[in-house]
């Protein structure tokens, strides 16, 4: 391979409250693998600049990755290649990735050249050496830290702020894989099991960003960032000496007040917590896993203040045994922790979930429209425009859930209007 050969990874737009949060790492770490090939690779973020015929036209291969939500987005971006191809000599290869294309067997037919399934860092330079058409098993990448830091120059780090931030973040994902089974998630099917990069391997990569672009914050979006306490620590300990200011997220489970409070000398900022529900009907149907209680979800909270970390809540409606009394528990929650930040969003049963393969025991239809499986709108769930997949629950009609979910939002902002004057 060489020079030769052109390759445009794209990132596909979100439906998402704010768009430029994250870089596109899936597409930064493959084009590293593929620059150390000396193989010509570029960029487009759907999420900052609009996806047009004029910049995919002239390469040889393009990489889209999608989730659920994106896939709609995926199959216009193959429209326009389609298009391309048609009037062109040079015929544009197309490959598709990601979580979407790990559970979906039936994208085989709508017209992608390769469909990678997995994790691709391994196999995309067969993939672009061999033209290789089809459906593609990747095998689960054991030992993460030989893959090379993500190819950042391709983009304008500029562009990415965590919501609510001021200034430009990185994101790093430290492991890949998780533990447990909660019944809104597919992880058990998207290679579960959990494998860690080393603590100087990550701190090699933020020193690498501090010498190239001088940011001196980071995004850690591991799934459960304090699942291994031990390499925690040793993190924590790199993190300290270089002034570095951090955020993550984990489960209440998985913390402990000295943990909390190293992590915040070293730099930690801020802590995401998805509580999801504070009702026990709701707590015992998310299959969370034993360690995991509305007192546990207050205890963490706590000891995460105490250590003077900011907490962001994540709550989600919309599941079958979702009631009024639920919205009261989740409200009283709120109002009794008093976290910094809420974020809801509604359930929504992706393909590979428990939800999605139990959906007619839980009286939900599956929609053929892709457009639904959309969780919340730029302006949150009550945006006119969306359409979501759960619409009712066991003990809420659809006028009834409607209603919930308004005063459920209602209550939020009330929280989030006091909190402010508090300040």
């Amino acid at each position: 391979m060489g020079k030769d050969q052109k390759v445009l990874f794209i990132n596909p737009s979100r439906n998402l409250r704010k768009q430029n949060t994250n870089e596109p790492l899936w597409a930064e770490s493959l084009a590293a693998v593929l620059e150390r090939q000396n193989v010509y690779v570029q960029i487009l973020d759907g999420t900052i600049k609009p996806i047009t015929e004029s910049k995919i036209e002239g390469f040889n291969f393009v990489g889209v990755t999608t989730t659920t939500p994106q896939y709609p987005i995926a199959l216009s971006i193959l429209k326009k290649i389609q298009k391309i191809n048609s009037r062109s000599k040079n015929k544009i290869h197309t490959i598709i990735g990601g979580p979407h294309v790990t559970l979906v067997e039936s994208i085989s037919r709508d017209g992608w050249d390769t469909i990678c399934v997995g994790e691709g860092e391994e196999i995309i330079g067969s993939i672009i050496k061999n033209k290789l058409q089809g459906r593609i098993i990747a095998k689960t990448i054991e030992n993460l830290d030989k893959l090379p830091y993500p190819a950042r120059h391709l983009v304008d780090l500029n562009q990415y702020k965590r919501d609510g931030a001021e200034d430009t973040s990185i994101s790093i994902f430290g492991m890949r894989g998780c533990p447990y089974n909660c019944v809104y998630c597919a992880s058990p099917l998207l290679g579960g099991k959990v494998r860690f990069r080393s603590p100087s391997n990550i701190i090699g990569e933020i020193d690498d960003v501090v010498a190239k672009y001088n940011i001196r914050n980071v995004c850690f979006y591991d799934q459960i960032f304090t699942l291994d306490r031990q390499r925690v620590i040793k993190l924590c300990q790199g993190l300290k000496k270089r002034k570095i200011k951090w955020k993550c997220q984990t489960r209440v489970d998985r913390v402990d007040s000295q943990l909390l409070r190293m992590m915040h000398k070293s730099g930690c900022q801020e802590v995401s917590f998805g509580i999801e529900s504070a009702h026990p009907d709701v707590v015992n149907f998310m299959n969370k896993g034993m360690g995991y209680s509305t007192e546990k979800a207050k205890e963490a909270i706590l000891m995460a203040k105490d250590a003077g970390l900011s907490i962001r809540a994540f709550f989600m409606f919309g599941f079958p045994v979702d009631s009024w009394k639920s919205v009261k528990s989740n409200l009283s929650f709120i109002n009794e922790t008093n976290p910094d930040i809420v974020r809801l969003s509604l359930l929504t049963p992706f393909p590979g979930t428990s939800i999605y393969s139990n959906a007619k025991k839980y009286g939900i239809e599956l929609p053929s429209d892709m457009t639904r499986y959309q969780y919340y709108g730029p302006r949150g769930v009550s945006d006119s425009n969306l359409n979501p997949v759960i619409r009712k629950t066991k003990y809420l009609n659809e006028e009834e859930f409607q209603a919930a979910l308004l005063v459920f939002q209602k209550g939020i902002a009330e929280w989030a209007s006091r909190l402010d004057k508090s300040k």
